[in-house]
């Protein structure tokens, strides 16, 4: 049950904090001024740093082939963000557009500590997991998983790009991701209800091993945003 002030604004732990979104033009919301982060942050009295761009791949230096020249690159925001250090939540969101402009995907590494290959759409994701959990491991993440049955070609999205999303994430321990897939813990339903799916008892992984014994014990900054009802 939701609790509303005097002015009709939600009573919620999230009133005052800040929410920091980044993510291409899903998270962009252009045509809904603001995207689902403006929702979220109207809804619960947050302020809001939306730093999503509209065409950004995970991947950097992707060629536009709608427009011509280079797409936005989503790693590469969130890793030079100033924005972060005053954010309490961080919301991100993208590689629909990698999978759109056939970037290369990569291969996952064995560990945190090896050198990622940042020209490829799981190294530039895996570097920018690996900075927010070294650099902002104050912040809480959630990761919005996208659709893609939008555009020509989305079977490659569902066969080859978002599992490779979904290993990255999992490797880092980010498994509580928002969206509509089964593989998703939190899941609006039509009527924006949130329907939590049930957590895993399996313990959590963090650098490949156990968390019971860590290589570097650092707190995991990826915990979903429960408070979020709904995304709109």
């Amino acid at each position: 049950m939701e609790v509303f002030d005097i002015s009709g604004q939600i009573i919620s732990p999230l009133a005052g904090k800040t929410l920091y979104v980044a993510g291409d033009s899903i998270a962009y919301g252009k045509s809904s001024a603001g995207g689902y982060g403006k929702c979220i942050a109207d809804k619960y009295g947050m302020t809001l740093t939306n730093e999503a761009v509209d065409g950004a791949t995970l991947t950097p230096n992707i060629t536009d082939k709608v427009y011509g020249g280079t797409r936005g690159c989503i790693s590469t925001v969130v890793t030079n963000s100033t924005a972060l250090a005053k954010a309490d939540y961080i919301l991100l969101e993208g590689g629909v557009n990698d999978a759109w402009n056939n970037a290369p995907v990569g291969t996952l590494t064995d560990g945190f500590a090896a050198a990622y290959d940042e020209t490829t759409m799981t190294g530039a994701l895996e570097k920018m997991l690996d900075d927010l959990a070294t650099n902002h491991s104050d912040k809480r993440v959630a990761y919005v998983f996208p659709h893609g049955g939008m555009f020509a070609g989305s079977e490659n999205w569902y066969k080859t790009y978002k599992p490779a999303i979904l290993a990255a994430l999992k490797k880092a321990g980010r498994e509580d991701l928002i969206g509509y897939g089964k593989e998703c813990l939190i899941r609006p339903n039509r009527s924006g209800e949130q329907n939590v799916a049930p957590r895993s008892s399996k313990p959590a992984h963090r650098h490949g091993v156990s968390a019971a014994r860590p290589e570097k014990p650092r707190r995991s900054v990826f915990v979903p945003l429960y408070p979020c009802r709904q995304l709109c």
